[in-house]
């Protein structure tokens, strides 16, 4: 008989039977004082111990975040506190944020169900655990000779002592602006500031002041924002729902500043005003700019520092070598009217090797 004519065998009883397929979620449990450094989206939620993520505090409360650790973007990690191990529902996160995620978001979320994995870091060889988080969370496991996280994330130490730093400062010194060039890592560093901020206050004030890369609004905004919760997230990745709108905010209409310079300017006092007068007065207000820093752009960054007189500057600098030659020769100084650099903080900030660095300046006097 031909081929069309041949009849199959009916597929045996076990052989018709499709291997199961993974689990979406496991229950993770990290030692005290160790972390878990990743690349992906998940939504996580603390069981017992404490987790830090790029320098927020996720405790067990009930409350699920979801955490996106992009490739190209900062590596996120959850890291066990010293007092005891952490254990943590982790969920698979697939696409953006669906229609209910925004309820989802700091809600709690479904507890680990029966069928759930449960697997400890504890013994258990980097090969196994990575993967584990593919197969059930298609995550990537970042690990090998040289991975460091700190406060929840792979940082460069200058940031962990800036953080300190500036956050040891900020009753007294309240206002912290970030400058830096394109690529330095001023979102991330932001987020970490914020992050660690709200360990101690209810609320964080963020005035957003790059129109082209803005942390929390469309682009073409410069706004006045209020945080009660922390960002896990880049920019693209943030649900809008999950937090209030923006307290004030002006629309220039284009990515640059250099197509209208003086409302810019303009725009940016208006909002220093706005957050003078609202009830977050007494927050801490972060103020993120872009990465222009030459030409026109630092005089923009100068005329920003003027109106909003910050008491703590932060200025990323993108490869350590060769720092001071490379960025804009007083930057710093120039950019802050009667601003000093601290001189052991700028010693100790003071990146080394290959690594990113932080610089840090002061005001004289209190804001």
């Amino acid at each position: 008989m031909g081929a069309r004519g041949r009849k199959r065998s009916a597929p045996r009883a076990d052989e018709a039977e499709e291997e199961e397929a993974p689990s979406d979620e496991i229950v993770l449990t990290i030692a005290r004082g160790a972390s878990v450094a990743f690349l992906g989206s998940v939504r996580a939620r603390v069981l017992s111990g404490s987790a830090t993520v790029l320098g927020a505090v996720l405790v067990a409360s009930g409350a699920a975040f979801d955490l996106h650790s992009p490739a190209g973007g900062a590596v996120l990690a959850l890291e066990a506190g010293d007092a005891q191990e952490l254990v943590v529902h982790l969920r698979r996160l697939v696409a953006a944020p669906s229609d209910d995620a925004g309820a989802a978001h700091h809600a709690g979320g479904a507890s680990p169900s029966a069928a759930a994995p449960r697997i400890s870091t504890r013994g258990l060889p980097a090969a196994q655990l990575a993967s584990a988080l593919e197969a059930h969370l298609a995550l990537q496991l970042v690990d090998g000779a040289g991975v460091e996280t700190r406060m929840g994330a792979l940082l460069p130490s200058q940031w962990s002592r800036a953080a300190t730093s500036v956050l040891g400062r900020l009753r007294e010194r309240p206002v912290v602006l970030l400058c830096g060039p394109r690529n330095s890592g001023k979102s991330t560093c932001l987020r970490l500031l914020c992050n660690r901020a709200l360990e101690d206050w209810d609320t964080v004030c963020v005035l957003d002041c790059d129109l082209g890369q803005p942390e929390l609004n469309p682009p073409g905004l410069v706004a006045l924002h209020a945080l009660t919760e922390p960002l896990l997230a880049p920019p693209h990745a943030h649900d809008p729902r999950s937090r209030p709108p923006a307290l004030s905010a002006f629309f220039l209409g284009d990515a640059s500043a250099g197509s209208d310079p003086a409302l810019f300017v303009a725009a940016i006092s208006a909002l220093v005003r706005a957050h003078a007068a609202s009830a977050h007065a007494s927050a801490p207000l972060f103020v993120n700019t872009c990465g222009w820093v030459r030409g026109l752009g630092l005089a923009l960054l100068a005329e920003t520092v003027h109106a909003v007189r910050p008491s703590q500057i932060v200025e990323l600098c993108a490869r350590a070598p060769d720092r001071r030659a490379a960025r804009p020769a007083g930057a710093g100084a120039r950019a802050r009217a009667g601003a000093r650099a601290v001189a052991a903080d700028d010693e100790q900030l003071d990146g080394d090797g290959d690594g990113d660095g932080c610089l840090l300046y002061t005001s004289p006097s209190p804001r």
